[in-house]
């Protein structure tokens, strides 16, 4: 899971906004009136804790138009996640987690295992005694039973162990020739109303002809679906001045970005190659 540090601070993207409108036509002597709304301080927060990976979290401050662009670690705070009885004290330490493509900057010493209760809590109180919190629903386990492709679509046939279904799911596809990647998708899933774990997704030709391809399925809750899409559409709203800026939806109350806990599995599809 991507899952992936994709925030940029808003300095980039006004900058992006601005390039487009250069860009969609006007000569470099016209002169162009654009306000800039104030921008506003601003903690940036990023959890995402699965089964069998420590509670990781990154949590910073943004940057202004007139910042270095640089990552503005916020340093020395006092961070607990909690669930129905334990509180888990986050240590303070930075570093950069590859396999998961995530940066670190609290994170607790034991891998996360099973949780009491159906919800998890997030505190962080600051050195300038700013608290910010977050909450996140336990998701259940979730496994492929069957991954096929037929006809130029993947059918996918899942099951949740456990409680129910949240209706949202992220599908990765990593396809291989010999052992390099060299095509990789990512796709958010609103199934809500249907609540059906069967799904059919296209697969073009160019993927069919690899060796073979990785499938990874996560189940996510609706906080998340909301946030990865409401971020994926303010980062084509900058680049697309034609766009209406889109608002990033939080689940981080005094402060921005997501908390979240999700499941996964994952399936390998080998191509026969046929002379």
């Amino acid at each position: 899971m991507n899952f992936k540090f994709k925030i940029l601070p808003i300095s980039i993207y006004v900058i992006f906004f601005i390039s487009g409108l250069l860009a969609s036509g006007c000569n470099m002597s016209d002169e162009i009136d654009i306000d800039v709304p104030d921008q506003v301080a601003d903690i940036i927060v990023e959890g995402y804790l699965t089964p069998g990976n420590p509670i990781e979290i990154a949590i910073t401050k943004n940057n202004f138009m007139d910042n270095e662009l640089i990552l503005q670690s916020i340093w020395n705070s006092k961070v607990f996640v909690t669930d129905k009885k334990d509180t888990l004290v986050l240590l303070n330490i930075f570093y950069s987690d590859r396999k998961r493509n995530i940066l670190v900057n609290y994170r607790t010493d034991s891998l996360t295992g099973v949780f009491r209760g159906n919800v998890l809590y997030l505190s962080v109180v600051t050195t300038g005694n700013d608290t910010i919190t977050g909450i996140t629903q336990v998701v259940s386990p979730i496994r492929i039973e069957n991954a096929t492709i037929e006809n130029d679509y993947l059918y996918l046939t899942q099951s949740i162990t456990g409680d129910e279904f949240t209706g949202y799911l992220r599908i990765d596809m990593s396809a291989y020739r010999a052992d390099s990647v060299f095509f990789v998708s990512s796709r958010n899933l609103d199934l809500s109303k249907s609540k059906s774990l069967k799904v059919k997704l296209p697969v073009s030709t160019e993927i069919q002809e690899s060796d073979s391809l990785l499938v990874r399925t996560f189940h996510i809750t609706k906080e998340y679906y909301d946030y990865s899409v409401s971020l994926n559409d303010a980062s084509n709203a900058y680049f697309d001045p034609f766009l209406t800026p889109e608002e990033i939806k939080s689940n981080i109350f005094n402060g921005t970005g997501i908390f979240t806990y999700y499941t996964k599995d994952e399936k390998m599809i080998h191509f026969s190659k046929t002379e």
